[in-house]
């Protein structure tokens, strides 16, 4: 049976990019010596935690985070699911089993 890693750190991987660039716009880079010092400590524990602690910090870190960016994010993906439903009600697209899918990708990275 899958685990909650498994799950949400494709998900994390697939939001880094967009999460980075939102802490780099509004987070200036702090130039004092123990504000880096602390950042290094917090950054370093958070690497040597397990996996799925490190998914649970994640998922957190994300929840912190209350942008205007990540509302419309989150509007973005709603718009998108409610098309891929409606295309899914109305036949213009074919359903495909997680593990036809995950077969087809095993099949295109053998290749």
């Amino acid at each position: 049976m899958p685990t909650i890693t498994q799950y949400i750190a494709p998900v994390i991987w697939w939001a880094m990019p967009t999460l980075l660039a939102i802490i780099q716009e509004s987070v200036p880079h702090p130039q004092n010596s123990m504000v880096n010092a602390a950042y290094d400590d917090v950054l370093s524990a958070a690497i040597n935690l397990s996996p799925h602690l490190r998914v649970m910090l994640a998922e957190q870190l994300l929840n912190s985070l209350d942008t205007v960016a990540q509302n419309e994010i989150n509007a973005a993906w709603a718009e998108e699911a409610e098309k891929r439903v409606l295309g899914i009600q109305e036949g213009r697209v074919t359903r495909i089993s997680g593990s036809e899918v995950m077969q087809e990708l095993r099949e295109r990275h053998q290749k």
